[in-house]
């Protein structure tokens, strides 16, 4: 059985993954994330937290990354900063959308 892993991916690292959920956000995870994963608590602010022990931070960036605004990676910081950089390139896609003819 995989330990420490969130789907396929495996690796050798220790990270302590907080993500914060809206919402909209928290009821996608709940549906999304084994059973055994689902480690949620309240905030002060109104969302929920999720604190999770991985070997490897690919899934859960895509898991993040599919959440959309609705979900923020709190840590570590190298997941943050993947997160932001793979938004930044997105966003890039889109900032000459009026030279593109869109209606």
């Amino acid at each position: 059985m995989l330990r420490d892993n969130l789907r396929r991916y495996t690796g050798t690292e220790s990270h302590e993954v907080r993500i914060a959920y809206d919402v909209l956000g928290a009821a996608y995870a709940r549906e999304a994330l084994p059973p055994q994963k689902r480690n949620f608590t309240e905030r002060s602010d109104g969302r929920v937290e999720l604190v999770l022990r991985l070997n490897n931070l690919v899934d859960i960036e895509k898991e993040v990354l599919r959440a959309g605004e609705h979900a923020e990676a709190l840590a570590p910081i190298a997941l943050r900063r993947r997160v932001r950089d793979v938004l930044r390139a997105a966003l890039k896609q889109y900032e000459d959308l009026e030279d593109h003819g869109a209606e």
